[in-house]
């Protein structure tokens, strides 16, 4: 009789996926028993391996490169690594009818007594997508890099993307034009202007902005406005990096010309918020501050920056997805998905279809209330995938934040 793993980690969401280089996001998978390559232990945790069970049956990749095998690990007691062993080579041996080892960290049960199955944090599922070099023991750089983040496919490549490349080299001089990034696709057509009350200055990289490269410190009345508005009716990825390094407000970070339409936080801490072009009604937002929807808990912006900037997170990067089916992620510096919003296409308020239409960015009409230190935006056509999304926040995070060592 034919035996199988089965792991469970946590219960099915949207935000599960089917292949995880680190364990975040996939949460049940089932493996042929006959497969199993190798079992390993570390403290406190046991380590199974499998042959023939990645997400490709082919891949043409660099010599220097592999793909890591699939492996699960499973939590015991400290000391009885080597008992779970034994007594899941013993299942698997045995002439029973018992034919599925189970580990479900959901229902906090386990076909063997040894295993620890009482939290997500107790079974980790990797199945990698992406190889490693085996010599560093990290991913190979693709092709398909813009001032310094990796979108790791052509077609991932940003039709926007303003960075520190377009800003002025050193501080106080007015950032009067913004151009787009020459590698991203959009190409001079988005280039953007500097309007508003007052000129936006540069701002180098220090305990001012808590950007680790250049940045346009906007203000309150001030915005960018680009030569022509970028519109997505589908899927999109939009990213973000920013310093803010004082306790307030955080306002819209982009929005159509007349406001209609705009995101992604409303003024109110912890709200993930977006309404879209020709929708009308109340914007569809969620709080982040808690785990519905087994999201992660997140509160920005840090309360701790009413007492030091040095010490609390003073730097923000944020990733927003929308898929085909219209659902809303947002990302945070983690790579963490800190909000869903479930997509809704019908009625009045909280609606997440509509197309994206951006105009202004660093303030919303008509009042231009955000305040930072932008030193990252863009925007991809597509939907780039649950592992790339969080990826792309992580590294914006560890590029632009200035405390990255303090505070991550």
């Amino acid at each position: 009789m034919k035996k199988f793993f089965l792991f469970r980690r946590e219960q099915i969401t949207l935000l599960s996926t089917t292949s995880s280089n680190d364990g975040v996001g996939l949460s049940v998978i089932a493996l042929p028993a006959d497969k199993i390559s190798f079992i390993t232990a570390t403290l406190g945790k046991v380590h199974f391996n499998f042959d023939d069970a990645s997400v490709y049956d082919y891949v043409n990749i660099p010599e220097s490169d592999v793909i890591d095998k699939t492996h699960i690990v499973v939590s015991c007691k400290e000391g009885k690594e080597i008992e779970l062993m034994e007594s899941a080579m013993n299942f698997l041996s045995a002439e029973d009818k018992r034919n599925i080892l189970r580990f479900d960290s959901v229902n906090k049960q386990a076909t063997l007594k040894d295993a620890k199955v009482e939290g997500f944090e107790d079974i980790v599922s990797i199945v990698n997508s992406t190889p490693i070099n085996i010599i560093t023991q990290e991913e190979d750089p693709t092709s398909s890099i813009i001032a310094g983040i990796d979108f790791m496919s052509p077609q991932n490549l940003p039709d926007i993307d303003y960075n520190e490349n377009g800003l002025p080299s050193t501080t106080g001089q007015h950032v009067s034009s913004w151009n787009n990034d020459t590698d991203a696709l959009g190409g001079s057509d988005y280039d953007m202007t500097d309007e508003g009350v007052s000129n936006t200055l540069s701002e180098s990289s220090g305990p001012t902005s808590y950007v680790s490269t250049m940045s346009a410190h906007i203000q309150a009345g001030n915005y960018f406005s680009l030569a022509n508005a970028y519109e997505s009716a589908n899927s999109y990825t939009i990213y973000a990096g920013f310093g803010f390094p004082s306790y307030t407000n955080m306002y819209e970070l982009f929005g159509n010309a007349t406001g209609s339409a705009k995101g992604f936080s409303n003024g109110k801490s912890s709200v993930f918020s977006m309404i879209h072009e020709s929708i009308t009604g109340l914007p569809a937002s969620v709080r982040t501050d808690n785990t519905e929807d087994f999201t992660s808990k997140y509160t920005f912006p840090d309360r701790g920056l009413e007492i030091n900037s040095r010490e609390y997170q003073s730097f923000y990067s944020f990733v927003i997805r929308r898929d085909k089916d219209y659902n809303l992620y947002l990302y945070n510096f983690r790579g963490d998905v800190v909000g869903l919003i479930p997509a809704k296409t019908t009625g009045t308020s909280g609606r997440t279809d509509g197309s994206l239409n951006i105009k202004t960015i660093g303030g919303v009409s008509s009042d231009y209330l955000f305040k930072g230190f932008l030193c990252r935006f863009g925007v991809i056509s597509r939907d780039v995938g649950h592992n790339v999304a969080r990826g792309i926040a992580k590294d914006l995070y560890k590029k632009y934040a200035r405390n990255y060592s303090t505070f991550n």
